[in-house]
């Protein structure tokens, strides 16, 4: 082999060499770089947010709703601490879990291990945090609602009912699909199939603005058979008033839904389906998920009385005596093709009775009632409702003094439901004490 040959091999041999270790090291470097979501479990929600943001968000709130003074101090004081304590808050991840271990986790990263071991002390005295038992990482509160986990590189904070369960968990690493998605700032997702880890067929994302207006936005998507579509026939009818302080409608394929549901959630909906009294869960097996509200402004109804009178011959005579009051003007609409059954059963739901004919609820007027082929209606007065088309699954719209928002439910494609909740000045709820029934007319 010429001397020049054996000179370029031995350089491309080096170099392949080099390459090779660069690789490897950078590979081992990453391999060792601490990332915080790797060690989050995954709850039934989970969120990525600054912990700051969150702290600064719930103080507004206090200031303008809630105005304790106690809690303002409390949320101050947790907050300066946090900000001398060397975490690093603006990546935090916040996981809540139902069912026995109701319980809210926070994880955030130790940016300055100095700074961290002189102001946990201070979170522990604050707290009444006590060490576990040859634990020295372990703490958990004197009233067992709050735990904490201190590692080398993180801290995991739990409160809730089931904070000392938690403290049992098996660190099972996250999956894939939840990495993935939990890494979007002010991104959050719903696990929707009760599985270890997210379905990637079956889940749901959201995220939310919270400041004058409250702003949610839920997507939840389901690869094959989403069990929410719109009836067939999206025409549905709803009771005409003058104003529309309350607007709901609901036109659900109730048959498609109860097949599609995933396990999960089917068994969670027979768990609620169980607190409810006899006759309302009787009649939501009736129903064919069409229904209308209306409610606003006030309408002019007619009552005649009769009453016995004597003339100055002292003769017995009757008397007709014609009477117009101004009453709340509702109307609701409720689809279903057993419709003297389910009217029934709505006499048989806590605070509504039969008065004189009419369908009495409480607070409310007394409502003529009208049934036909495929539905129940109630009404203030006999009128001709109104046949619209609709292509949301689900719409409320609520506009009175202190409450002032919408939520509204459609299919954006075969397999996403979404569902948005705006609130607008949702901080005009401080002046709640002054809403009352009256605020609906």
């Amino acid at each position: 082999m010429k001397k020049s040959i054996k000179v370029i091999v031995a350089v491309l041999a080096i170099l392949i060499g080099v390459v090779t270790l660069i690789f490897y090291f950078s590979k081992q470097q990453e391999k060792d770089k601490f990332i915080l979501v790797d060690h989050v479990v995954e709850g039934d929600i989970a969120y990525r947010t600054d912990i700051m943001k969150v702290l600064n968000e719930a103080i507004q709130y206090n200031s303008e709703i809630e105005k304790s003074l106690t809690y303002k101090l409390a949320l101050s004081k947790i907050k300066d601490q946090i900000a001398k304590s060397g975490l690093k808050t603006e990546h935090t991840y916040l996981t809540y879990s139902f069912g026995e271990k109701e319980v809210t986790s926070i994880y955030v990263e130790i940016s300055d291990t100095a700074k961290f071991e002189s102001s946990f002390q201070q979170f522990t005295a604050l707290f009444h945090l006590l060490p576990l038992a040859d634990s020295t990482h372990i703490f958990l509160s004197e009233n067992k609602k709050m735990s904490v986990e201190k590692r080398s590189k993180y801290l995991k904070i739990n409160f809730g009912e089931g904070a000392e369960l938690t403290l049992n968990d098996k660190k099972v690493k996250p999956g894939l699909k939840f990495k993935k998605l939990i890494q979007k700032e002010n991104f959050g997702v719903i696990n929707t199939t009760g599985t270890p880890h997210l379905d990637s067929l079956d889940y749901a994302t959201f995220t939310f603005v919270f400041k004058k207006d409250l702003n949610l936005t839920i997507d939840w998507k389901v690869a094959r058979n989403h069990p929410v579509q719109l009836n067939s026939n999206s025409k549905l009818e709803s009771y005409p008033t003058q104003k529309n302080t309350v607007h709901v409608f609901t036109n659900l394929d109730t048959k498609k839904f109860i097949s599609n549901i995933n396990p999960f959630l089917k068994g969670a909906g027979a768990e609620c389906f169980e607190k409810l009294p006899q006759a309302a869960s009787a009649l939501l097996q009736l129903w064919n998920g069409k229904a209308s509200v209306q409610m606003g402004g006030k309408t002019a109804r007619e009552t005649i009385q009769f009453i016995t009178a004597f003339d100055d011959d002292f003769n017995q005579t009757e008397k007709r005596i014609v009477k117009i009051d101004s009453i709340p003007n509702l109307g609701f609409y409720w689809g279903t093709n057993q419709p003297k059954e389910s009217l029934d059963l709505i006499y048989e739901l806590p605070n509504v009775k039969l008065e004189k004919e009419k369908l009495q609820i409480a607070l409310f007027p007394t409502l003529i009632t009208k049934l036909e082929d495929t539905s129940v209606k109630a009404s203030s007065q006999l009128s001709d409702y109104k046949n619209s088309t609709f292509t949301q699954l689900l719409f409320i719209k609520i506009d009175i003094p202190g409450i002032v928002g919408e939520i509204n439910s459609e299919k954006i494609s075969n397999e996403n439901l979404r569902i948005t909740i705006q609130m607008k000045d949702w901080l005009g709820l401080r002046d709640r004490e002054k809403i009352g029934i009256s605020s609906f007319w």
